[in-house]
């Protein structure tokens, strides 16, 4: 499996012949990073907030994934589950991505 950091939160992760997936495209005007040009088969979102959740930088026709559940897209078994983090007295609510390959 490969797994490229583009900054800040996105990644990608690829395997031969399985989904392209990638978490947390960025709006790089928020970020301060270079425009993404990524291409999926999936599109993860943590939660709402420009540097997550900009899929307008994704190409492709991905199935986009942004909350909690059981997913099976493409050989591609992913789990979201939600949580919940606090930031001095700002709660939010966000969804952590297991992801597991049919081999």
């Amino acid at each position: 499996m490969e797994i490229v950091w583009f900054g800040h939160s996105c990644f990608r992760l690829t395997e031969r012949g399985m989904a392209t997936i990638v978490a947390d495209p960025f709006d790089h005007r928020a970020t301060g990073y270079e425009p993404l040009k990524l291409k999926a088969d999936i599109v993860t979102i943590s939660h709402d907030a420009s540097g997550h959740n900009y899929t307008e930088a994704v190409k492709g026709g991905f199935r986009l994934i942004n909350g909690p559940g059981e997913y099976e897209i493409g050989g591609v078994f992913i789990t979201g589950v939600q949580t919940k983090w606090r930031r001095k007295t700002r709660r939010r609510r966000t969804t952590q991505y297991s992801v597991c390959l049919r081999l």
